[in-house]
């Protein structure tokens, strides 16, 4: 099991806590007294490592590893949003590997593209890598496909959209990237948007942007725990699917505005399925969730 922590802006190597969480590290790696074995990782943006010359990647990757080392994580993970338009060179990934091998460190990546296509940017450094968390959610996002209400991460297709996880992922195995290196991400958050009250509730559905959730102050995303408590104590109802191809979605009460909200995310029953996808269907390595702070850890729906 490996904890990741995100993010930290920069490798600070006189910085008392962690990124703008502000933990304080001890904190940090307090998970470890209960299970020894648990690898604890420190997660940076790509965009937030930066250089200028051949010189500057080594210096980069000389002072990351003293930060880690210093600060006793097991190592480092990338989170790399093609949107952001910063893309990776070979000479970084060979450095960074080279190093990380000489003190024992894991290094990964979280990778998010926008279309399949954009994973041939990284076939050239899938060696040089521990695992790759293929972030296989929002591939249909309120604050992009704004028209249209439908489910974010299905598995497989439920409409003429071909882009699905199993399409995702099967475009990462077909260009030769080991399953076992693979680890599929699985959202703890919904996808939501804002419906007419008398409108279809079935996707996709004419809807408009999800409204600014206060909890994670994100426009069309919720976390998991509020949508069920919303379904348990608000009156939403649950619309489930039997495919197991996309999981269910959720629609609350009408507002005074004649407004719906319209989420769709994965339940517990979804995350069984997809547990089993990456165990039983395509043999990965693993699964990765975005993040632990939006589930259900209180336990307040059971």
């Amino acid at each position: 099991t490996h904890l990741i922590y995100a993010f930290t802006s920069d490798i600070a190597l006189n910085s008392t806590s962690f990124g703008p969480t502000q933990i304080a590290y001890d904190k940090l790696l307090a998970p470890r007294v209960k299970n020894p074995k648990l690898k604890i990782m420190a997660s940076i943006k790509s965009e937030d490592l930066k250089w200028d010359s051949s010189k500057g990647i080594e210096n980069k990757v000389n002072k990351t590893v003293d930060y880690l080392k210093k600060y006793r994580f097991d190592g480092l993970d990338i989170y790399w949003n093609m949107s952001s338009g910063n893309y990776p060179i070979v000479n970084f990934f060979t450095a960074m590997r080279n190093a990380f091998d000489r003190h024992n460190l894991i290094f990964s990546l979280a990778v998010f593209t926008e279309t399949n296509n954009d994973v041939m940017y990284f076939m050239d450094f899938v060696d040089t890598v521990d695992f790759i968390s293929v972030l296989a959610y929002d591939l249909w996002r309120s604050t992009q496909a704004f028209w249209e209400a439908n489910h974010p991460a299905p598995l497989y297709s439920n409409s003429s959209d071909g882009r699905t996880i199993d399409s995702l992922i099967l475009y990462w195995l077909e260009h030769d990237t080991p399953a076992a290196k693979l680890n599929l991400g699985i959202p703890l958050y919904g996808s939501s948007w804002t419906i007419p009250a008398d409108g279809k509730t079935e996707p996709p559905a004419s809807a408009t942007w999800g409204p600014l959730n206060k909890h994670v102050n994100l426009i069309g995303q919720t976390p998991y725990y509020d949508i069920c408590s919303s379904v348990k104590s608000s009156g939403w109802k649950v619309f489930e699917e039997k495919s197991n191809s996309t999981g269910p979605y959720a629609v609350s009460p009408a507002d005074p505005s004649g407004s719906r909200v319209w989420v769709g995310y994965d339940d517990v029953h979804m995350v069984t399925v997809k547990s089993q996808y990456v165990r039983y269907v395509r043999g990965l390595g693993g699964a990765t969730v975005w993040d632990l702070s939006q589930d259900d850890f209180r336990n307040v729906c059971g």
